[in-house]
């Protein structure tokens, strides 16, 4: 009777399961034509995707210096984009066009992750076909949206998932060197797509030392180091001037820290969603640890409990700083689920129906809220083809000045869209950035106050701004439009002072 009970309910949660599964690709689908920015801040990457389509070059420009734009991350995405737009033949002004084509190539980047997801579930932990399939499909309900949307994070998760792959590989296929070689290339690629790599590849780090896997550290060392080198110089020859790195992707997110902050965007998230499975991991942990002697053998399960409690101490401490959201613990969120179905085939805890139903009602429990936080603003914005229509009106009248009247002239503009019609045009960008380096003094803006007042000829800003970095609004610009939303400023010039 238990048996029959057990395997009816595995049924029907299965199909609600694969219903919700649907019912997520279906979101996937309506979010790639959302027209602003789903979740984190994609417009950034847009806007730097589009410099590279103007001029590989224009990619890491100082952000002391004209037009004083800052690309935040590593080049990898931002190159793959504009490799495939410019094959594509799109314009760098069509923003919405090329938002639609990053977030397609995001969701291939993700196809691509589920499937060496897969892969480790099934050649190296061991689960049948639809087992794997369950469990990785758990993962992306869960993760969702962040792998789908126009940010580098999908090429971490991409790099992180082999690099864990390539390690299983090598302790299970005679740890060898060209395996080695392979862990390096992969970790070199997640730094160059984003700098949180870094942070995953010392808790790497950490378990080679734990498990005295020295040779698999010092060729997967060499090959990192050595790749790093190599595709720099070629990124370098493609015409991408890596010259004012540092200054964009480490100034560029020296945003500060702040335990409040992290608590309301990350911390308490976390909790909501994952504490349960959380607590439920500590106490796997723990079991383990009682029973060291006996499974420190097992090197496979040391080596994800291990990443495991690295990437959960590296990703809480990433969520302290300023910008940080849920996404920060989507590696660990990866990491936690191997650990837990390896811990459980491995002790034979429960029945394996037993922790798919238990996945599959989690995914379920997540993918519903998933639902209700998107699935409105998507269906809206899918219907009307818009949002924020309160200020279409005036976005539109604003761009159609700007056509006639800008020249080759730049501007400002506290609006996203208008900065993005003209990304060679627009200086300052992105502007919550900016607001933050301004106020921390990471950059010096002496040369923004001088170089403004002869050369940034419209100002587009909230009507309740009057200082922009420094430069008083009114002493050097003339009120020239009144929009509903927006305030148009022309520069005075140096004959009507």
């Amino acid at each position: 009777m238990e048996k029959i009970d057990r395997n009816f309910i595995y049924k029907w949660v299965k199909k609600a399961f694969y219903l919700v599964v649907i019912g997520l690709v279906f979101l996937i689908f309506l979010a790639i034509f959302f027209r602003s920015d789903l979740r984190g801040v994609e417009s950034n990457v847009i806007y730097s995707v589009q410099l590279a389509l103007e001029d590989n070059g224009l990619l890491y420009s100082s952000p002391e210096a004209p037009p004083f734009n800052i690309t935040q991350y590593s080049p990898l995405y931002y190159i793959l984009s504009d490799v495939i737009i410019t094959s594509l033949f799109i314009e760098a002004d069509e923003y919405f066009i090329i938002r639609v084509v990053t977030r397609t190539i995001s969701v291939l980047l993700l196809l691509l992750s589920f499937l060496v997801v897969r892969d480790i579930l099934r050649k190296f932990i061991g689960f049948k076909k639809n087992a794997s399939l369950i469990i990785a499909l758990a993962f992306f309900v869960i993760s969702f949206p962040w792998f789908n949307i126009s940010r580098p994070d999908v090429l971490v998760l991409l790099f992180f998932s082999l690099s864990v792959r390539s390690v299983m590989l090598y302790q299970k296929d005679g740890n060898k060197t060209n395996t080695a070689i392979l862990l390096g290339i992969f970790l070199a690629l997640g730094i160059l797509s984003k700098l949180t790599m870094g942070l995953y590849i010392m808790a790497f780090g950490f378990y080679m030392i734990i498990a005295k896997q020295w040779r698999l550290a010092f060729f997967s060392a060499i090959s990192c180091v050595l790749s790093l080198f190599l595709m720099s110089a070629i990124i370098q020859l493609l015409g991408y001037d890596l010259s004012y790195l540092h200054e964009n992707i480490i100034q560029g997110v020296n945003n500060g820290i702040s335990i409040n902050l992290a608590w309301e965007t990350s911390y308490k998230p976390y909790l909501l969603y994952f504490g349960l499975f959380s607590l439920i991991f500590i106490l796997f942990v723990i079991i383990y640890l009682k029973n060291w002697k006996y499974e420190k053998t097992d090197t496979d399960l040391l080596f994800l409990i291990t990443l495991s409690c690295s990437v959960a101490v590296f990703s809480f401490f990433s969520a302290l700083k300023v910008g940080s959201a849920i996404n920060y613990f989507n590696e660990l969120l990866l990491c936690l689920i191997l650990f837990t179905i390896s811990f459980l085939k491995s002790y034979h805890i429960i029945k394996k129906k037993l922790y798919l139903i238990g996945f599959m009602v989690f995914g379920v429990s997540i993918g519903i809220t998933h639902f209700f936080n998107y699935g409105p603003r998507l269906m809206n914005n899918f219907v009307h083809l818009t949002s924020g229509n309160e200020q279409e009106g005036d976005i539109s009248e604003i761009i159609g000045f700007l056509n006639s009247n800008l020249g080759s002239g730049y501007f400002y503009s506290d609006n996203i869209d208008i900065a993005q019609s003209f990304p060679n045009r627009s200086v300052l960008f992105p502007t919550p950035i900016h607001l933050i380096t301004y106020k921390r003094e990471v950059y010096d803006y002496s040369v923004l106050k001088k170089w403004a007042k002869e050369n940034l000829r419209f100002i587009i800003i909230h009507p309740n701004r009057t200082n922009l970095y420094g430069i008083d609004i009114k002493k050097h610009y003339s009120l020239k439009i009144k929009y509903r939303n927006y305030y148009l400023y022309e520069l005075i010039s140096n004959t009507q002072k």
